[in-house]
């Protein structure tokens, strides 16, 4: 049982974030996160594969032209939330990032065409990196 236990948190300490063991962060990214990369800009309405600087405590417009399911890529831990009018989705699954990048982690939901708002929360920071991506 301890055994299992220390496995656990090795394998969730080992993820390789930024640091010291990695040659370069954010260098060899898979193609579908290449935009991570670009210089995040503020955005008033976020776009897949647009590279975002948003505020935390602000409710983020995300427009979806495309039906399918999309991951919101961040560099921060914290809490996402996609809404669609009063109705909060319940995502379709969550992964870390890319070993030796700055993505923290990965959030799918499923989304419909049409408007959403994203909403970070249980954070200290006061803003993060966004990049919103198809996921096949």
């Amino acid at each position: 049982m301890l055994f299992a236990i220390l496995s656990l948190l090795l394998a969730d300490a080992s993820h390789a974030q930024p640091g010291a063991s990695c040659a370069a962060t954010d260098r060899d990214l898979p193609a579908a996160l290449a935009n991570w990369a670009n210089a995040p800009t503020p955005a008033t309405i976020i776009q897949p594969q647009q590279s975002v600087q948003v505020a935390t405590n602000a409710a983020v417009p995300l427009h979806i032209e495309t039906a399918g399911v999309y991951g919101i890529a961040m560099d921060i831990p914290a809490w996402i939330d996609v809404r669609r009018g009063d109705s909060t989705l319940t995502s379709s699954g969550h992964a870390h990032g890319p070993d030796c990048s700055s993505i923290r982690k990965i959030v799918r939901f499923a989304l419909d065409a049409g408007d959403y708002t994203i909403h970070l929360s249980r954070t200290e920071a006061s803003s993060a990196h966004l990049l919103v991506i198809p996921h096949n």
